[in-house]
C-alpha cells in the first residue's frame, strides 16, 4: 500500500543543525544563532499520513508478520488446528493464509484493528469489511464473518456458504450507528469455520475495509429508537423486583423490533442482560426438591436469557406470543439459519440435581420433518405444524441440557433447517 509522509520543519531543521555542526567541528564556520531550535517552536513530530478513503487491504497474508498479526480463540481445548503462510493458493499477491482444521472446537480466527495499519481509523467510518476464501475440501462449507466487541460480542455477523474448490468473496456490511455507538469497545474482525467439515483446508486471502460510511434516513430514524432503549436501560435501577417486570418485557419488545444491524448499536445491552439474570433469580425463589420447579421460563420474555448459542451453527433467539404449547402465555422461537445441525445449550433456573425428570414440548413451525435431541440421546420425528411432549431422564443432564435440531431430507436424512422451531416451558419434577 502506498503510503505518503509530511516531512515536517522540526526534521529539516535537525539536518541542518547536524550539518553546520559537523562543519564547524572540521574547521567550519561557526553556526549561526539563525540555526538554533528553541525548545518551544511548536515544530511536530513526523507521522505517516494514512489514506482512509476507498478500499484499503487490512491484511494481504503474504508474509510472518501477517500471520503473527492474527490470533484464533480456542473454545476448548480439544482443537487441532493450523495457520501457515503459503503459495499454495492466493487470490492476490505470492501468498495467502492456510488454515487446517482436522477436528474439535473451533473458535474464531480474529484480526485485531490494531494490528494493521489503520489503528487509528475512526471504526465508524468502515462500511464493510471483506475477505476471500478458497474451500479447498470437496463438500460446500460454511463460513461465518463477524465485527467482534470486548467479550467475542458480535455487532455485526454474516454466514456465507463456501462452494468447493473455488474462491468466494465473503463481505460483512457494517452499521455506522452500529459501530460509532460501540467504538470504544470494538475489538477485532473475525471469521470462524464449522466444525460439521472435519479434515479441512481453507486458504484466506485480502482482508480489507471499504470506508466511506454515511448515515442514511433509516440511520437517522433508528437512531432515535437505540438512543430511548439506551436510556430506558439506564435508568433501570439497581435493585430489581417483580415490579419492574413490565417495564423490562417493554425494553425487550423494543429492541427485538430493532432490525438486527441497530441492536448492536444498544451498547449498554450487557446492562439489561444483568437485570433480567436478577429477575429470574426473583423469580425461581426458594428451591424446593419436594416440589415441581420451573427450569426454563420459555413462557416468558426472560426465558430467552436462559437460552445461549451451542458450538454449532448461529441461530437467533426471540420470544413469541404467538406460538404457545396450551394456555401458556408464549414460548421460547429458535430461529435455524441453515446449519447441519442447530445446537443451543439451556440454562436452568434451578440445578438438574435434585430433580428426577424435565419435561416440555416441542413445535415445529418449518414446512418440511424435523428431527430433534436432547443430548443426543433417543432422536424424535415432529412433522410440521406439530407440538411433541418430552419427559427427560435428568441422569443424563449432570451439568446442563443441550438441544440440537436438523430438518429431514425426502430420505429422511438430515441436512440445513431454515425457520422457526419453539419450546414451551420446561418443568422439572422431583
Amino acid at each position: 500500500m502506498k503510503k505518503k509522509f509530511l516531512i515536517k520543519r522540526l526534521f529539516l531543521s535537525l539536518l541542518c543543525v547536524t550539518a553546520v555542526g559537523f562543519t564547524s567541528c572540521f574547521g567550519g564556520e561557526e553556526p549561526s544563532s539563525d540555526s538554533s531550535i528553541s525548545s518551544d517552536s511548536g515544530s511536530e513530530i513526523i507521522e505517516p499520513v494514512k489514506d482512509y478513503t476507498g478500499v484499503q487491504t487490512l491484511k494481504g497474508f503474504e508474509n510472518n508478520d501477517d500471520l503473527y498479526a492474527i490470533k484464533q480463540l480456542q473454545t476448548d481445548f480439544d482443537l487441532t488446528f493450523t495457520m501457515d503462510i503459503t503459495s499454495e493458493q492466493k487470490k492476490e499477491g505470492e501468498n495467502s493464509l492456510k488454515i487446517y482444521y482436522k477436528d474439535g472446537t473451533f473458535g474464531n480466527v480474529i484480526q485485531p484493528l490494531e494490528t494493521t495499519d489503520f489503528a487509528d481509523c475512526s471504526v465508524g467510518d468502515i462500511k464493510s469489511i471483506s475477505l476471500w476464501v478458497y474451500n479447498a475440501n470437496e463438500v460446500e462449507a460454511p463460513v461465518t464473518l463477524s465485527a467482534l466487541k470486548s467479550g467475542s460480542v458480535p455487532i455485526a455477523q454474516v454466514k456465507f456458504n463456501l462452494p468447493a474448490n473455488e474462491w468466494t468473496k465473503c463481505t460483512l456490511p457494517l452499521n455506522k450507528v452500529a459501530m460509532e455507538s460501540n467504538a470504544e469497545q470494538f475489538y477485532a474482525f473475525a471469521f470462524t469455520f464449522s466444525n460439521a467439515v472435519r479434515n479441512a483446508t481453507y486458504y484466506v486471502d485480502e482482508m480489507q475495509a471499504e470506508f466511506g460510511a454515511e448515515y442514511s434516513a433509516a440511520d437517522e430514524e433508528n437512531l432515535v429508537k437505540v438512543n430511548d432503549l439506551i436510556a430506558r436501560i439506564n435508568a433501570l435501577p439497581e435493585t430489581i423486583t417483580l415490579e419492574n417486570e413490565e417495564v423490562m418485557k417493554g425494553i425487550y419488545t423494543d429492541y427485538i423490533a430493532l432490525e438486527v444491524a441497530y441492536q448492536g448499536a444498544v451498547n449498554n445491552y450487557e446492562k439489561f442482560e444483568s437485570a433480567v439474570n436478577k429477575l429470574l433469580t426473583i423469580v425461581r425463589g426458594k428451591i424446593d426438591y419436594s416440589k415441581d420447579s420451573v427450569a426454563c421460563y420459555f413462557d416468558k420474555f426472560y426465558g430467552t436469557f436462559q437460552v445461549t448459542r451451542g458450538i454449532v451453527g448461529f441461530p437467533n433467539f426471540s420470544y413469541s406470543e404467538e406460538v404457545k404449547y396450551k394456555d401458556e402465555a408464549g414460548s421460547l422461537c429458535i430461529e435455524c439459519t441453515g446449519d447441519d445441525w442447530t445446537y443451543v445449550q439451556l440454562s436452568t433456573a434451578v440445578p438438574i440435581v435434585g430433580y428426577a425428570t424435565t419435561t416440555c414440548a416441542v413445535y415445529n413451525g418449518l414446512d418440511k420433518k424435523i428431527a430433534v435431541c436432547f443430548g443426543w440421546f433417543e432422536m424424535t420425528i415432529i412433522n410440521p405444524g406439530e407440538w411433541v411432549t418430552f419427559e427427560l431422564d435428568n441422569r443424563d443432564y449432570p451439568s446442563r441440557i443441550e438441544f440440537y435440531i436438523a430438518a429431514l431430507d425426502n430420505r429422511g436424512s438430515a441436512t440445513a433447517a431454515y425457520g422457526n422451531v419453539y419450546i414451551s416451558q420446561m418443568v422439572m419434577h422431583p
